[in-house]
C-alpha cells in the first residue's frame, strides 16, 4: 500500500508540476502577441512566424494542462444527477465510465505516437511561408495524452478503492 501510495503521489506531483510550468507558456505566447502586434502597427514590419509560433506554443499550452485539469476536477462534465448521489456512489459511478476515459486515450496515444513518429522520420514542413519542422510542435499531443492517461490511472485507482472500502486513498 506504502508503494502505491508514493505512485500516486509521483504521478500527482507530475501533473501539478507540468501545469505550473505550462502556465508559463502563455505568457510566451502574450509576449509574441504583443511584440508582433508592435511589429505589424507600429513598425510596419509584421512576421509571419511570431503568429505560427504562437498559435503552436497555445496549442502546447491547451493540451498539456490537461493532466493538470483532471489532478484538480477541473474538466467539464455534466453533473445535474451526479452531484446528488453520495461520494461513494459518485467514485463507483467514475469506475464505471473510466472505460470510456482508458478507450479514447489509448486510442489518441496510439495514433498520436504513430502519426508523429512518420511526420519525424519523414522531417515533414509546415505548409505555410514559415517552412521549419512540424515534427517537434506534433509531440506534444502525445506528451499530453501520455500524461493525462498517467493521471486518470491515479483516479481510477483513487476511485476503485473508495468504491470498494468507503475510504480515501491519498
Amino acid at each position: 500500500m506504502r508503494i502505491l501510495r508514493s505512485l500516486l503521489r509521483y504521478i500527482d506531483s507530475l501533473s501539478r508540476c507540468t501545469g505550473v510550468y505550462v502556465a508559463l507558456v502563455i505568457l510566451a505566447v502574450f509576449l509574441l502577441i504583443f511584440v508582433e502586434v508592435i511589429a505589424r502597427y507600429v513598425l510596419d514590419s509584421p512576421s509571419v512566424w511570431r503568429n505560427a509560433l504562437a498559435q503552436f506554443l497555445f496549442g502546447a499550452y491547451f493540451v498539456l494542462g490537461g493532466a493538470y485539469t483532471l489532478l484538480f476536477g477541473g474538466h467539464v462534465k455534466v453533473d445535474i444527477l451526479y452531484d446528488l448521489f453520495p461520494a461513494r456512489k459518485k467514485a463507483i459511478i467514475d469506475v464505471a465510465t473510466s472505460v470510456f476515459f482508458f478507450f479514447f486515450t489509448i486510442v489518441l496515444l496510439w495514433y498520436g505516437i504513430d502519426k508523429c513518429w512518420t511526420a519525424t522520420m519523414r522531417n515533414e514542413l509546415l505548409e505555410e511561408a514559415w517552412r521549419v519542422p512540424e515534427w517537434p510542435f506534433m509531440w506534444t499531443l502525445p506528451l499530453a495524452t501520455f500524461l493525462l492517461l498517467l493521471q486518470g490511472l491515479a483516479k481510477f485507482i483513487r476511485d476503485l478503492y473508495h468504491a470498494i472500502t468507503g475510504g480515501q486513498l491519498q
